[in-house]
């Protein structure tokens, strides 16, 4: 909160609006009724081309399909990955959570920061501007599942816009 600039935070393990906390509580997620920055959580995210692209990176950091994913993130205008040590893993799916720490560390771009008690937060240097002017526009033939794809090769520049031929369910 002590950050007065623009961005955005991917929470990890991958939930909705609600959490199942370690120590018993399940319901609404008290992280994001404190956090003054907006947490990507998930489903929460308002437009259906921002959940579908929030659903592609945690379907990569859950198969560990791409090493450039602050890249997209940056994009997304996420700064901090964080990764939750305060929930039950074992609610969100099947990887514990050491096997997401593994894959965090893995990624290109992203570094652990600091943690606060259960909260690891891990700094995404591909951070792009809230708004920016875009260098120039790039088409790309297929939908936004093929930005990861993308973010790894070298002509990838996330300081251009990028348009898809494809909508998001299609």
């Amino acid at each position: 909160n002590s950050q007065s600039e623009e961005f955005r935070l991917l929470s990890l393990p991958e939930q909705g609006s609600w959490t199942a906390y370690k120590w018993g509580y399940l319901g609404v997620d008290l992280l994001m009724q404190t956090l003054q920055k907006q947490i990507i959580v998930g489903e929460t995210l308002g437009s259906r081309e921002t959940e579908e692209m929030a659903h592609i990176v945690y379907t990569s950091f859950a198969q560990n399909s791409s090493h450039d994913l602050g890249r997209v993130l940056g994009l997304m205008n996420v700064k901090y990955v964080l990764l939750r040590n305060d929930v039950d893993y074992t609610r969100f799916g099947p990887y514990p959570a050491e096997r997401v720490l593994q894959v965090l560390e893995s990624q290109r771009g992203i570094y652990h920061e600091k943690t606060i008690g259960n909260l690891s937060f891990y700094r995404n240097d591909y951070l792009a501007p809230y708004i920016y002017a875009a260098r120039g526009v790039t088409y790309v033939e297929g939908g936004i599942g093929s930005l990861i794809s993308l973010a790894s090769s070298r002509d990838f520049d996330p300081q251009r816009a990028y348009f898809f031929s494809s909508l998001p369910g299609q």
